[in-house]
């Protein structure tokens, strides 16, 4: 057998499999009702399967805009982004969760959530007080804008811990000045 006619047949299986595999059955989920996404991503949450069920939550606002399962799943992608540790694809969710549904009863729960993608992040960026800064600013909107939301009391607590983070932080810097012996830099500090 020649090279070419081997090199054709092989060609050949290839697209026969590859075929064979774009082929398959399976509905997609674009197909999918949005209820189903949502009780699809529902059980990825209850399983621990953080950031698969927010992707599909995400999935339910870009194929179905503006219902109220996308209204409810933007909401929870935001929550299962933070579970999963990813703070950022937290924040920009519930930001945008906020944008489209400012008075909605989930509000108090999504600015919660972007003050703690802030305040998950206190502390881990060594010097950088920009995190603590933020979570402090969004910690305080959700004291003052749901006072009698259940984040409220937890948003105190966490919004006093990054205080005294950052008086520590300033004492151990004081510290550092007085050692050096220098008075005028260390009271500031102080």
């Amino acid at each position: 057998m020649s090279f070419h006619i081997r090199l054709r047949n092989i060609v050949f299986a290839l697209l026969f499999i590859s075929a064979a595999a774009c082929s398959n059955n399976e509905p997609g989920i674009e197909s999918l009702p949005p209820q189903q996404i949502f009780l699809d991503a529902k059980a990825l949450l209850d399983d621990g399967r953080y950031e698969q069920a927010a992707d599909m939550f995400s999935e339910i606002e870009r194929i179905y805009p503006y219902s109220d399962w996308a209204r409810r799943g933007t909401v929870l992608a935001a929550s299962a982004y933070n579970a999963a540790g990813e703070f950022e694809k937290s924040r920009i969710a519930a930001e945008r969760f906020l944008s489209f549904y400012p008075g909605d009863e989930d509000a108090a729960l999504a600015q919660f959530l972007i003050a703690m993608s802030y305040y998950e992040l206190v502390g881990k960026q060594g010097r950088d007080r920009a995190n603590a800064i933020n979570a402090l600013q969004f910690l305080n909107e959700v004291i003052e804008q749901y006072p009698d939301s259940e984040f409220a009391k937890s948003a105190k607590l966490k919004f006093d811990l990054v205080v005294d983070l950052l008086a520590a932080k300033e004492m151990e810097v004081g510290r550092y000045y007085l050692k050096r012996k220098h008075y005028a830099a260390a009271i500031r500090r102080f």
